[in-house]
């Protein structure tokens, strides 16, 4: 991601939960939360290259917008 211009805000390894349903076979995943600030095009790159990767099964990436009047305000 840093290659790419964004910053990593937080990454955590929340470890092998139980899946609410079979996923490729699979009842447990590995589940990781990434925070990072970064632009629109960097989180569609992101998107790309996981559905590109065989070992992600399944991802969700949520935006939070703030915007530049306000991100200002708070600095």
């Amino acid at each position: 991601l840093e290659g790419y211009g964004a910053s990593i805000i937080k990454a955590e390894n929340w470890g092998k939960k139980k899946l609410a349903y079979e996923v490729a076979h699979d009842r447990r995943g590995t589940f990781i939360l990434l925070q990072f600030e970064a632009r629109g095009k960097v989180i569609s790159e992101l998107e790309r290259l996981y559905r590109l990767e065989d070992s992600i099964l399944k991802f969700l990436v949520s935006s939070k917008f703030i915007s530049l009047s306000l991100r200002s305000a708070l600095t």
